[in-house]
C-alpha cells in the first residue's frame, strides 16, 4: 500500500515554507515590526489571504481527491469552501 508523504514532490516543502512565511507575518504584526513592502494591518491581511490561497493551492487536495476516495462534497471540503468564500470576503470587501 503506497502512503502518502509529506515531501511529496516538493509540495509539502512549499507549503511548510509558506506556512512558516506566514508566522513570520503575523509575528511581525503583533509585535508592531517594520515589514517591508506591508504598510498596515489591510496590507498584512492581504498578503496573510494570498499566502492562504497559495498553501491550499500547493497542498495538492485535487490529487488526494482521486487516489483516496476523498470527495468534493466531503464536509470538510465543502467547510473550506465557505471558510475560503468568507476570507476573501474579509480581506477584500470591494
Amino acid at each position: 500500500m503506497k502512503t502518502e508523504t509529506l515531501t511529496g514532490s516538493g509540495q509539502g516543502i512549499v507549503s511548510m515554507g509558506l506556512a512558516l512565511v506566514a508566522a513570520l507575518l503575523i509575528l511581525g504584526v503583533l509585535t508592531n515590526q517594520n515589514l517591508p513592502l506591508i504598510d498596515n494591518s489591510r496590507g498584512a491581511l492581504a498578503a496573510l489571504a494570498v499566502l492562504g490561497f497559495i498553501m491550499c493551492a500547493t497542498g495538492g487536495l485535487a490529487n488526494k481527491v482521486g487516489r483516496t476516495g476523498f470527495s468534493w462534497s466531503s464536509h470538510f471540503v465543502i467547510l473550506g469552501i465557505l471558510l475560503e468564500v468568507s476570507a476573501v470576503y474579509v480581506a477584500f470587501p470591494g
